[in-house]
């Protein structure tokens, strides 16, 4: 299963992205991913992109999209 997170930076590929902060704590505390993990990113405007996880950390978990 592929999760998806929206992430309103995330407009093209090989992006580094911050997730908001809501979504950021899904991914970490719900459904504990980390760094590595593939996932999926939309920015909520029609693009969305294959991404893994770079960061995860205690206020933030950032993304590389491509």
């Amino acid at each position: 299963m592929t999760y998806r997170f929206f992430a309103p930076d995330a407009d093209r590929p090989a992006l580094t992205v911050q997730l908001p902060a809501d979504e950021g704590r899904h991914l970490a505390r719900v459904l504990r991913l980390k760094d590595g993990n593939a996932v999926r990113v939309f920015d909520g405007r029609g693009h969305e992109h294959a991404a893994v996880v770079t960061s995860v950390g205690r206020e933030c978990v950032t993304v590389r999209t491509g």
